[in-house]
């Protein structure tokens, strides 16, 4: 049997299977016509030559739908794509409800195109028959219902996103550090996405159950309502407790959990990753002889932006290095424990604190001594939730441990044995 006998057999059982969906018998024995499927309201067809008619008219009405819609989705998905490309370079965090906004517009686009189509071809021949009702009470959504939901699909993500965008700029107001916090964008768009798919799934639980078994049907609920739990709780974190990825101080780099020195850098450059320049690439001083890799996208700006702050921050350090105590007036009490790393690097010594919370200890280098011959070191303390409470500034006179910014002694606490020894070295 040749390949195209083979095309032929399977475009004809897809005809049979088309028509059985919607030529039906009803309760009295008359002839129902479904032009949309027995889920659909249909016609009472009682002559035999309009039955023929739309026999024929219906099945030219899905060949012209057969070769149409393949382009047609080709063309849809390239729009999209394009749109999704475009703006991932230039505002990522609607990206994905611009490419949700273009699947809907080519959704009904397509759909007001196959309406007309079905007019031309046999509306004239379905003028004055009888309605019937819908033979197939499985769960639908009308062409206008699943236009508008996916309407309002579109409307939700994007209010979503610009609350996640109004308590970005309300956590990042008076910063004196540049930070970039995660796009949440696809996690939204999962969340919201999955609600109306989970309903629909249960309104048809006993017909997915009878053809795909009780087993394969539980496990694909439990599935979608993890996805849509855990998207749900990432969206929530987000809003509720934004936490910035990338840092940039006057003096150090964070990202990702590292913090570099601006001065330990000799080199940047942009790395190419399975998206496309993902990475910057970090070269640092032969002494540490290591390089690091600073992922920059998936953030609320787009990498060109994120890559010309780092590379502004790294030239202006090289240009006017600065001591890193000098930091001190960018760390305002209430910052998170992120920023407080990009301000003051990697803490040497972390420990709980008396008051339930937890210090962080950075040892003294060249940069951060003040004054000659007298060692000081740094120490934050945060609260519960890893809030900025204090920093202090420690040093060694007549064998008392004194807090040079408040004047005051630290005379007991977990971290005044461990300051004691390190002073007195």
């Amino acid at each position: 049997m040749s390949a195209d006998e083979t095309d032929t057999d399977k475009i004809g059982e897809e005809v049979k299977r088309i028509e059985a969906t919607r030529w039906l018998t009803d309760a009295a024995g008359r002839t129902v016509f479904y032009p949309d499927g027995s889920a659909r309201n249909g016609y009472v067809v009682t002559d035999a030559a309009r039955e023929q008619a739309l026999r024929a008219a219906s099945q030219r009405h899905d060949a012209i739908r057969r070769r149409s819609i393949g382009p047609f989705g080709v063309a849809a998905a390239a729009v999209a794509a394009a749109t999704l490309s475009f703006l991932l370079g230039s505002h990522p965090i609607l990206s994905w409800v611009a490419f949700l906004a273009v699947f809907v517009a080519s959704f009904v686009l397509f759909g007001l195109i196959q309406r007309l189509i079905q007019r031309v071809v046999f509306g004239s021949l379905l003028a004055g028959l009888e309605a019937a009702p819908a033979a197939d009470k499985f769960p639908h959504v009308s062409f206008r219902g699943a236009s508008l939901v996916l309407a309002l699909l579109c409307a939700a993500i994007w209010f979503v996103l610009y609350l996640y965008d109004r308590r970005v700029a309300d956590v990042a107001a008076g910063s004196t550090t540049v930070d970039f916090y995660p796009d949440i964008s696809f996690y939204v768009l999962v969340t919201v996405l999955l609600a109306p798919l989970i309903w629909l799934f249960i309104r048809g639980w006993s017909r997915s159950e009878a053809k795909f078994g009780a087993n394969r049907v539980l496990l694909c609920a439990m599935l979608m309502v993890v996805a849509d739990v855990g998207g749900a709780i990432a969206v929530a974190w987000n809003l509720y407790d934004p936490q910035p990825k990338v840092v940039l101080s006057r003096d150090f780099l964070s990202c990702g959990g590292d913090h570099l020195r601006w001065i330990e850098i000799t080199d940047l450059s942009l790395q190419e990753g399975r998206r496309g320049s993902e990475y910057v690439r970090i070269e640092r001083q032969a002494a540490t002889g290591s390089s690091e890799r600073c992922t920059v996208t998936g953030l609320n700006a787009n990498y060109g932006t994120v890559y010309q702050a780092i590379w502004n921050g790294w030239q202006a350090a090289r240009v006017a290095p600065t001591a890193r105590d000098g930091g001190f007036d960018q760390l305002p009490p209430g910052s998170v424990r992120e920023k407080v790393f990009a301000v003051l690097g990697s803490p040497t010594v972390s420990g709980p604190s008396a008051d339930g919370g937890q210090f962080s200890l950075f040892l003294p280098d060249g940069a951060n001594s003040r004054g000659s011959g007298t060692r000081r070191i740094t120490v934050a303390y945060f609260d519960a939730q890893q809030r900025l409470q204090r920093l202090a500034v420690y040093t060694l006179r007549d064998g008392r441990v004194v807090d040079d910014l408040s004047h005051a002694t630290l005379a007991r606490g977990p971290e005044l044995g461990l300051l004691r020894m390190m002073l007195l070295r």
